[in-house]
């Protein structure tokens, strides 16, 4: 009996789990103006810059300040596929000569309204919006993010 009981509480942490990692992985949203929109929270720094090389259109990264900064120290060469930066929790945007001297289109925010502003000045076709998030409430940016996108895309 005690090992049945084990088993299903194996089977419930496991459960647990793979819902965790369907909330925080990767999420494919389509397209917002002609962009093809990403989704990650709390992603892992080198498989991020890896997934990033992979894109067959420059990145539109909008990200928090820590994300950013490990992955591109990192993995330096991330720079040549981004064609812009938009840092979601710094009102100054601060990264090394290195990373802004490669990347043509930078700026910073303090919130989600002020980010979907500056997205507006920086969307434009055959790109991807990758919206990365980590730490405590990395879900919930990213879930407010997607909901900001149902929202506009509801209302065309």
């Amino acid at each position: 009996m005690e090992e049945v009981k084990s088993a299903k509480s194996l089977l419930e942490v496991r459960e647990q789990q793979l819902k965790s990692v369907d909330n925080e992985g990767l999420r494919s949203l389509g397209k917002y103006w002609g962009m093809d929109v990403f989704t990650w929270s709390n992603p892992f720094s080198g498989v991020l810059a890896n997934m990033i090389h992979s894109f067959p259109f420059p990145v539109l990264w909008v990200g928090n300040h820590a994300d950013i900064a490990k992955t591109l120290l990192a993995d330096e060469d991330v720079c040549y596929n981004i064609d812009g930066l938009i840092m979601t929790d710094a009102s100054i945007f601060s990264l090394p000569d290195v990373v802004l001297s490669n990347v043509k289109n930078c700026a910073s925010s303090n919130n989600l309204s002020e980010t979907i502003e500056l997205l507006n000045a920086f969307k434009s076709n055959q790109k991807i919006l990758l919206f990365t998030s980590s730490g405590e409430e990395g879900t919930m940016r990213r879930k407010e993010f997607e909901t900001y996108l149902n929202n506009i895309r509801s209302l065309h």
